[in-house]
């Protein structure tokens, strides 16, 4: 006897039914229909979490296969069963694609530089009391990103990243950090270009004045059309280095100034 008007039988017709066909075939349907609900609800918790995240669908899916091999499943109807049924968390899914995991476990790995302890301008690799020396192919000062070079018998010579030395000494590098608190000044070289031959020497060293920069020496390197002037400087940070440039450049016949770093 049928009933056009209903969803399916109820789990009490397992209590009722006494042949193994008929108590099987309700199984099935209710096996059926869970299935079909955790895929619903692990698709809605999936939507959920990737509006939270403000995660576009796009993006998600063209990054679905991180999720499938980090999961061991196939397809995105097995992504949606296990997050329905509780086996994985739309949550940790949803870091899966963003990177999220990735991001702390690198975290984890990269050693805490305990700067307050530390009275090093130059740390290396989180460790304290190592003998190191500025490139002066480079003259790296506080604010350059840096990196160590290991030598033979002078420690650690620190070069800035970008210095062009650096392609032949690749296989003795370490990672190398200023502290944000330096306790020195660095040497800082710098060619002032004028459009004049007059003498500015008082005015370079009037703006160094209102900078705290201390300038070791003063070189008049070119004199055939215009000045050039060399400088050597000695600075506490690369932001006191821009400031002083930018007030050199201020001053009446001054063309360009330059930092020079090999």
């Amino acid at each position: 006897i049928t009933n056009n008007n209903s969803k399916g039988p109820s789990r009490e017709w397992l209590t009722i039914a006494s042949t193994t066909s008929a108590k099987s075939k309700i199984k099935a349907y209710f096996n059926r229909t869970t299935k079909e609900d955790y895929i619903e609800q692990g698709k809605n918790l999936l939507e959920k979490e990737l509006r939270r995240k403000k995660v576009p669908n796009t993006f998600f899916m063209d990054n679905i296969n991180k999720v499938y091999d980090e999961l061991k499943i196939d397809n995105i109807e097995d992504l949606h069963l296990n997050i329905g049924n509780n086996k994985f968390s739309s949550i940790s899914v949803v870091k899966i694609v963003t990177g999220e995991n990735e991001k702390k476990e690198q975290e984890k790995k990269t050693p805490k530089i305990d700067f307050k302890n530390n009275d090093n301008d130059i740390i290396l690799g989180g460790t304290k009391n190592i003998e190191t020396s500025i490139a002066n192919c480079c003259l790296p000062i506080p604010g350059d990103e840096i990196v160590g070079y290991i030598t033979k018998s002078k420690g650690i010579r620190i070069h800035k990243k970008d210095c062009a030395n650096l392609d032949l000494l690749n296989d003795k590098l370490v990672d190398a950090v200023w502290n944000p608190n330096p306790n020195n000044k660095y040497y800082s070289n710098l060619y002032i270009h004028t459009t004049s031959k007059d003498n500015i020497v008082f005015d370079i060293v009037k703006a160094s004045a209102s900078s705290g920069v201390v300038i070791e020496k003063v070189d008049l390197v070119n004199k055939s059309m215009n000045n050039v002037y060399s400088l050597v400087v000695l600075v506490s940070s690369l932001d006191m280095l821009n400031k002083y440039m930018l007030d050199l450049e201020k001053i009446k016949y001054v063309s360009d100034v330059e930092r020079i770093t090999g």
